[in-house]
């Protein structure tokens, strides 16, 4: 048994199926334009859209604080270039700048010192009202040993 050749043949045309109308089942598509065709998405995540609105604030402070990177070296640049003072003053100068940031931080233990003796204070205070260890109220708080 012999299987018909797929090949049309130019003198006996195939004939075609007579186009009939859509069912009610079926759905109509244009077929010119699939591009056309959007897939539906399920709901939006509200966790999701948080999320992403978030992302672009960060990329966008992100892109903000690089510009400035970028002006701030700039600016730097040009006023190093430009300034004419001598490797002493520049010495000088960077040694004053040192002497302030190093000031500032012992300003701040120290501030850090007294509010920690504060809290201590109080703690000791709540610990005798109730009898207990100061260590114990301490870790009632949630203070370690390290803070």
């Amino acid at each position: 048994m012999s299987h018909p050749d797929p090949t049309p043949n130019p003198q006996h045309p195939t004939p075609q199926a007579p186009a009939t109308a859509p069912t009610s089942t079926e759905t109509t598509l244009p077929l010119s334009h699939p591009e056309r065709q959007t897939p539906t998405l399920p709901p939006a995540n509200p966790r999701l859209t948080a999320l992403l609105k978030k992302q672009s604030a960060l990329k966008a402070t992100l892109s903000t604080l690089q510009a400035q990177l970028h002006d701030l070296a700039t600016s730097n640049t040009s006023t190093a270039s430009s300034s004419s003072a001598s490797p002493e003053q520049q010495t000088q100068e960077a040694l004053a700048t040192a002497r302030e940031v190093i000031n500032e931080h012992i300003r701040r233990l120290h501030k850090y010192n007294e509010m920690r003796d504060v809290g201590l204070g109080v703690a000791g205070l709540v610990a005798e009202m109730r009898g207990v260890r100061v260590g114990g109220v301490l870790e009632e708080l949630g203070v370690g040993d390290g803070d």
